[in-house]
């Protein structure tokens, strides 16, 4: 018999949007997919439509940057949006191309915004993204770099790590303070971001781990949605790290 999406999905990924235990809170129409090496799988089909919508909004975004902050309402959007998903993730066919919308343009127009300060920056931080990507696809594909549960492990706490840091400076510039060093131009704010664009970087293991098991049992259609949208939000976050990191390199 042929197993259901939460029967495999033991290994949690560290990407809120990919977690298991959310994945048996709905049912949904079911689509069996197998391990017949025929084709593309709906989870890489759908990864590759919430691309293309990113990148076409991306241009929006990159527009609006002229005439202001207008795209932060991207970001706004899109954390609302995965927040809304996290909970229901039933409606990911629905949210996630809303999600790839909002976070194109706001990733567009940040983008402009770091461009103006450091020419070239945009084309640096996108080629190291598609390698990071293509490196980590390779190291996993290839056994390279296993998924056990140890691995996880230390993902998870690496990356609440970093949640924490990064909530700790909101709030402290919130009443006027600031993280020293971390988020500065010298060499531990630039060694914070390489281990912030590394811890990154392992998600996408997480993700290829997950949607991998995913394509390989019958599961909910709107699960092929949700893990997109998952893998989408770890691909932004790189870049956005690997700008950060290469503006602190050019100060």
């Amino acid at each position: 018999m042929a197993q259901t999406g939460p029967a495999i999905l033991e290994r949690q990924s560290t990407n809120p949007m990919l977690n298991a235990a959310t994945f048996k809170s709905a049912r949904g129409p079911i689509t069996t997919i197998g391990n017949t090496g025929e084709g593309v799988s709906d989870a890489w089909a759908a990864t590759a439509a919430l691309a293309v919508v990113f990148f076409a909004t991306f241009g929006v975004g990159w527009w609006l940057g002229q005439f202001g902050a207008w795209w932060i309402a991207g970001a706004l959007v899109g954390l609302g949006l995965a927040l809304f998903t996290a909970f229901r993730p039933q409606v990911a066919p629905k949210t996630a191309p809303l999600y790839a919308i909002a976070e194109g343009i706001f990733v567009g127009g940040i983008s402009r915004f770091y461009e103006a300060a450091y020419d070239g920056i945009v084309l640096q931080a996108g080629l190291l993204t598609a390698g990071v990507f293509g490196t980590m696809w390779i190291l996993y594909s290839t056994g390279t770099i296993r998924v056990t549960p140890k691995l996880q492990k230390a993902i998870i706490g690496a990356t609440m790590g970093v949640v924490v840091a990064y909530a700790a400076t909101w709030i402290l510039r919130i009443f006027g303070g600031n993280m020293p060093f971390i988020h500065d131009a010298g060499p531990i704010g630039i060694l914070f971001s390489l281990v912030v664009v590394g811890i990154a970087a392992f998600n996408l293991l997480i993700d290829f781990d997950y949607i991998d098991r995913l394509n390989q049992t019958q599961h909910d259609k709107w699960q092929d949605w949700f893990a997109a949208m998952g893998l989408l939000i770890t691909v932004v976050w790189i870049y956005l790290e690997l700008l950060r990191l290469l503006s602190k390199i050019r100060r």
